[in-house]
C-alpha cells in the first residue's frame, strides 16, 4: 500500500528525470487526488472502480479478482466516472493548447468520448485502445453520430508494445495509468510517449 501511495511522487520525479525537452503536462486535480487512493486489492483507482461497478452492476460476483478479469474495458460503451468534471478539465486546460495544424495521438481512446471532442481543434488524430470492442464502438459512433468528422483513425493497439513511428504535436493519455499495475511498465510507456511528443507539445495525462 505504501508503494502505491507514493505513486504520484514517483511519477513527478520520473517526469523530471526523463523529460528534458520543453512540453506542457496537463493533469486534472481530481486525477491527482485519485492517485493517492490506489487500492492494492483491486489495482484500480476509486473513480475507475465506480465506472466498473456501473458497467457490470448486473453481475452479483464482486470479488477483487472479478473486477480485474471481468473484461469491463472490452465493451462497446464505457462512460468514465466523473465524466462532466473531466470534460470541463479538457475544455479549459487541454483544448486551449491545441492548434488546427496539430497532429494528436490519443492513447486509450475507449469509444472516442474525448477523441470526438478533440477532433475540431486539430488537423489529424491517431486513436488507439487495447479493447477491440471499444474500437469497434468508436468506429460505429463515428459513422452514425459524427459522420462529418473525417480526421480520426481508430486502431486497436497495446500501448506497452505498440511501435510509434512518428511524432505528434500533442498526446492524450488520460486515465490509462489507472489500469497499469507495474511501475516499470508505466515508466516505459511514459518514456515512449514522451519520445513521440514534439518539443513544446501538450501532454494530457
Amino acid at each position: 500500500m505504501e508503494e502505491r501511495m507514493n505513486f504520484l511522487r514517483k511519477l513527478k520525479n520520473k517526469i523530471k528525470r526523463y523529460f528534458t525537452k520543453p512540453f506542457k503536462l496537463v493533469i486534472p486535480q481530481e486525477y491527482a487526488k485519485d492517485l493517492q487512493l490506489w487500492n492494492n486489492n483491486r489495482g484500480v483507482f476509486s473513480t475507475s472502480y465506480e465506472a466498473i461497478c456501473a458497467v457490470i452492476s448486473q453481475n452479483s460476483e464482486k470479488t477483487p479478482l472479478f473486477y480485474l478479469t471481468s473484461k469491463f474495458w472490452n465493451l462497446k460503451s464505457v462512460l468514465p466516472a466523473r465524466f462532466e468534471e473531466q470534460k470541463t478539465f479538457i475544455e479549459s486546460s487541454f483544448i486551449p493548447k491545441l492548434q488546427k495544424s496539430d497532429t494528436l495521438l490519443d492513447m486509450g481512446c475507449a469509444n472516442g468520448e474525448w477523441t470526438f471532442i478533440f477532433a475540431p481543434f486539430v488537423k489529424k488524430i491517431m486513436a488507439y485502445d487495447y479493447s477491440p470492442a471499444l474500437i469497434e464502438g468508436a468506429r460505429e459512433i463515428n459513422q452514425k453520430d459524427f459522420a462529418h468528422i473525417s480526421n480520426i483513425t481508430f486502431n486497436q493497439g497495446d500501448v506497452s508494445t505498440l511501435k510509434i513511428e512518428q511524432t505528434y504535436d500533442c498526446i492524450s493519455f488520460m486515465g490509462v495509468l489507472t489500469y497499469i499495475l507495474e511501475w516499470e511498465k508505466c515508466e516505459n510507456i511514459l518514456s515512449k510517449l514522451y519520445t513521440a511528443l514534439r518539443g513544446g507539445g501538450a501532454y494530457d495525462l
